[in-house]
């Protein structure tokens, strides 16, 4: 693949997954390649690859004999993966206060100020990234590497929660982040364990849901 067609498929990739974190792409839209390739003006090989791709990323499934369609866990499941979120959550930020190290500090606070970053510029879906970036760190800090396996896809269906339903509020979820931060360097288990939980709390009752609906890759993407 020439330098050329790579930044092409990178463009394409690009423009398809803000697509759909951007909610212009609702779930249940079908991603019919040949339709994709005429609105980006290329073979069907690019379009394959960008779907494979979204598809590792859970944004899309693609479907034998059928194609690509959007994809978002239901409202009832999103309620439930949150919940579940919730109570992990809580439970691995008792042990990162336990084991942290100051060269892990520093880490974690680097991640929250990268996230501050994007929200002070009004970039909200980076400053989604770092957010929920922050949860991840949490998790791979804990040590347990089947908290940080069920964290990493929770966490990962979140965000595409989050992304398809939208938010009542901005997202600003640095502040707490560094209110975690300074409970983890003192130590204090239990405050930050339930104040995580009030967090995540907060964040899904502020997930607006609705039904989904589709809509038309031309209208889209013209």
């Amino acid at each position: 693949m020439t330098e050329v067609q790579q930044r092409n498929e990178e463009d394409i990739y690009n423009s398809i997954k803000q697509a759909i974190l951007q909610h212009k792409l609702r779930p249940n839209t079908r991603l019919i390649e040949k339709e994709l390739a005429k609105q980006f003006k290329v073979s069907r090989t690019p379009i394959r690859n960008v779907l494979r791709r979204l598809a590792y990323e859970k944004l899309i499934k693609i479907i034998p004999n059928k194609g690509a369609i959007v994809i978002c866990p239901s409202i009832e499941e999103s309620k439930q993966i949150l919940q579940i979120r919730e109570v992990l959550e809580a439970a691995a930020i008792r042990q990162v206060c336990r084991n942290i190290t100051e060269e892990q500090i520093e880490e974690i606070k680097s991640v929250i100020e990268e996230e501050q970053a994007a929200n002070a510029k009004g970039d909200l879906f980076e400053s989604l990234d770092l957010s929920l970036g922050f949860h991840y760190k949490i998790a791979e800090l804990t040590g347990n590497q089947y908290y940080y396996r069920y964290l990493e896809e929770l966490i990962s269906l979140v965000y595409v929660i989050v992304s398809f339903y939208g938010s009542r509020q901005v997202f600003s979820g640095w502040q707490d982040h560094f209110k975690l931060l300074d409970l983890i360097k003192e130590r204090k288990e239990e405050e930050a364990e339930r104040f995580m939980a009030e967090h995540l709390r907060e964040v899904a009752e502020g997930i607006f849901f609705e039904e989904d609906f589709s809509i038309s890759l031309g209208d889209v993407f013209k």
